[in-house]
């Protein structure tokens, strides 16, 4: 008579990309993966393909933004976070600054597809412009001048 061999104890295995840690919240390294996947190299095809192009990578670049904000809101304001948690952060966030002004500059160049979502360079500036506020939110130094005077506006008025 044969006997089975065996059964191996179970173990828990995580792998490294997923999107949720034990305590069901992003983990950075899920949104940072998702983030370093588009080429940079040069564009082929005629204008209309290539503004499709920056439409579709366009689309892209406002999910990943989701990804990052719902990370972020997890990570930053929820928790407490720690000197890893502002490191992810951080570097997500010039990714994603990087991004946006390299799709700013190529959309410039090639244009944007119409499109039914009313998506605009406008709209993808802005954004740009919405991350550079919060990398200097988060990152940013005030001189002593500017918080004394920004300290007088908000307690004496103007």
């Amino acid at each position: 008579m044969m006997t089975a061999a065996p059964k191996p104890p179970k173990t828990k295995v995580e792998h490294p990309r997923v999107l949720m840690s034990n305590s069901h919240e992003p983990r950075w390294d899920a949104i940072s993966c998702f983030l370093v996947d588009e080429d940079h190299g040069e564009m082929a095809g005629d204008k209309a393909n290539k503004s499709l192009h920056l439409y579709a990578k366009s689309y892209l670049f406002f999910h990943k933004l989701a990804l990052f904000r719902k990370g972020e809101t997890a990570r930053l304001y929820l928790n407490e976070p720690d000197e890893s948690d502002f490191m992810f952060h951080r570097a997500i966030l010039r990714r994603l600054i990087g991004d946006g002004s390299d799709l700013v500059k190529q959309i410039k160049r090639h244009g944007l597809a119409r499109n039914a979502d009313g998506l605009s360079l406008a709209d993808i500036e802005a954004t740009v412009e919405e991350l550079q506020q919060t990398e200097r939110q988060w990152y940013g130094k005030i001189t002593g001048k500017r918080r004394q005077e920004s300290l007088q506006e908000l307690f004496d008025g103007p």
